[in-house]
């Protein structure tokens, strides 16, 4: 076999890992399985924080402790608990989105 053994060429920022801060009004238990789907979807995603102002029902509870990475967040101030989050990972390549439920929900919905 003739040629070259050639490396993948794969830029360092592919292997950079994502984590997501989602603001959800109005959540369901079943939104939390299409999140899932999106975890699914997005290699370079590593954890989705879910966003609450008020206190979650306790079906989005116990949907969310099913997944590993599928954090809920609830705080009358959450840029304190972001900022804490954020710490933990300090001196790690990690990319941090702010997304709205409602934006991903409805991608969710042009792909299927």
């Amino acid at each position: 076999m003739k040629g070259k053994f050639t490396r993948s060429k794969v830029s360092p920022k592919s292997h950079k890992k994502a984590i997501a801060f989602i603001y959800a009004h109005d959540i369901q238990g079943d939104d939390i399985i299409k999140l899932e789907n999106y975890l699914e979807e997005r290699d370079d995603l590593h954890h989705i924080y879910i966003i609450l102002e008020q206190n979650p029902s306790q079906n989005i509870i116990t949907v969310c402790n099913r997944y590993n990475h599928i954090k809920l967040l609830y705080s009358k101030n959450p840029a304190i608990e972001i900022e804490d989050i954020k710490r933990q990972f300090n001196g790690v390549e990690v990319k941090f989105e702010d997304r709205d439920f409602e934006d991903i929900k409805k991608r969710s919905l042009e792909n299927h």
